[in-house]
């Protein structure tokens, strides 16, 4: 994710700051977190992993929602929207790779 962020920064002429890297390392962290906490209910309850799955997606949104209104309002605004819109395309990465992998290890279950 982070070379695909850094070529189409560089395509826009943004510069790939700390603050991208911190958005990769926000995501790679909570995404390993959530599939550790998921995975470990594994085979057990299918039930109990789409609950688990459906909570983490709801938690996630909100904090993800306090975490890019803070973007916009700490940082000056030029360089507040690129972050803020590759907040918003990395969260939505991760969601798919995240749906996609659950489904998988659900299909094999």
């Amino acid at each position: 994710m982070a070379l695909c962020l850094a070529v189409v920064l560089r395509f826009l002429g943004v510069p790939f700051t700390g603050w991208y890297a911190a958005l990769i390392g926000y995501f790679t962290i909570l995404t390993l977190a959530v599939h550790l906490w998921l995975e470990g209910a594994g085979g057990r309850d299918p039930k109990l992993l789409v609950r688990r799955f459906m909570t983490v997606l709801v938690i996630k949104m909100f904090v993800s929602v306090v975490v890019v209104a803070s973007i916009l309002a700490l940082l000056p605004g030029p360089s507040a929207v690129p972050l803020a819109v590759a907040f918003a395309a990395l969260y939505l990465a991760y969601l798919a790779f995240s749906t996609i992998r659950l489904m998988r290890l659900q299909a094999r279950s």
